[in-house]
């Protein structure tokens, strides 16, 4: 299994935070990096609690339909090209455009909404909230 380097991960952040907080590093991913220490990894961790999992994939699910939704907004990229494109540079179980059609359009919109709230408001308003 292939793991990023800390600070690795700590520069790509520093390079993100321009385009919000949500790009922002952790206090931790921080302190790891200027310690030069490695991510633990168990050899099997524990299976994360239902609820746990639901959100951690709407979220990811959500960040993903909001990236394909606003670079075809954009017009970076035609709605028929995004995944085949997606396919080939990110390697998705399911890419953007197959992921929302079966998801459908009110689920989509909720995890696309969900995602641009917590961009909007920032993760610790969320987390006083």
């Amino acid at each position: 299994m292939k793991i990023t380097h800390p600070r690795i991960m700590l520069k790509a952040d520093e390079s993100l935070a321009a385009f919000g907080s949500c790009y922002t590093s952790s206090p931790r991913l921080s302190a790891m990096s200027t310690s030069f220490a490695l991510w633990p990894v168990e050899e099997d961790p524990a299976p994360l609690a239902v609820d746990l999992a639901k959100t951690v994939a709407d979220r990811l699910e959500g960040a993903v339909l909001l990236a394909g939704n606003d670079v075809v907004a954009e017009g970076v990229v035609a709605a028929d090209d995004l995944d085949g494109g997606a396919e080939r540079g990110l390697r998705p179980a399911k890419p953007p455009g197959a992921l929302a059609r079966e998801l459908g359009p009110a689920r989509t919109a909720r995890l696309i909404d969900a995602i641009r709230q917590r961009q909007t408001h920032g993760v610790e308003e969320k987390k006083t909230a």
